[in-house]
């Protein structure tokens, strides 16, 4: 899972089987190596919301935003908290030219839906 985050936004990229994981109610984590804080993505029968515990952050998915998630043709879910954005996302092929080095890395994407 790919992370970023401004003062206003939180954005999570997905890998396929990152979904897979998802789907079967299983969580997905990332830890910053450095140990400052942890993120857990979920999806189950509660709403979609973001909570946060000390350096911990949960995104939980409601079944309909997993439902939506698992169509080909979903790029992600896009949801707010208060004035606070934070999306999931299906991860994508980049567009942009990349270096030779980086092009010959393998990485697990999404076929952009059409």
């Amino acid at each position: 899972m790919k992370v970023r985050w401004t003062e206003t936004s939180l954005r999570l990229r997905i890998t396929p089987s990152e979904l897979e994981l998802l789907r079967e109610h299983q969580v997905v984590m990332v830890v910053m190596q450095i140990g400052a804080w942890e993120l857990f993505l979920e999806a189950g029968p509660w709403e979609s919301q973001l909570l946060t515990r000390g350096s911990q952050v949960h995104v939980h998915l409601s079944s309909a935003d997993l439902a939506a998630l698992l169509e080909p043709t979903c790029e992600g879910v896009y949801l707010t908290r208060g004035d606070f954005k934070y999306y999931v996302e299906k991860d994508f092929p980049c567009e942009h030219p990349r270096p030779a080095k980086v092009a010959l890395e393998v990485a697990q994407t999404f076929p952009r839906p059409e």
